[in-house]
């Protein structure tokens, strides 16, 4: 007799991070944005995570820094506000 099929069990790795700021909150290690050499000013700050908004519709998240917790920004996707935008990088 077969056995009935198993469902596939897939779990997503999350970093759990503490903040007197923003609460505690878990991050899946997919969703971890890394800056080798840290924000400018900031050579510690490396690891971030944008949070999800707490007020739909709103264009506004927080981008938290995973080495240090209660650093965050507030930041936004400019197209919202300047429909064309695009950054001038050098290359």
């Amino acid at each position: 007799m077969a056995e009935p099929a198993r469902e596939a069990v897939t779990t997503v790795e999350t970093i759990r991070v503490e903040s007197r700021r923003f609460g505690p909150y878990e991050v899946p290690l997919d969703r971890v944005l890394t800056l080798p050499d840290g924000l400018v000013g900031l050579p510690d700050a490396r690891r971030f995570a944008l949070l999800e908004p707490s007020s739909p519709g709103t264009p506004f998240r927080f981008m938290i820094c995973l080495d240090q917790p209660d650093l965050g920004f507030v930041v936004c996707d400019p197209e919202v506000f300047a429909p064309g935008y695009r950054a001038r990088l050098p290359q």
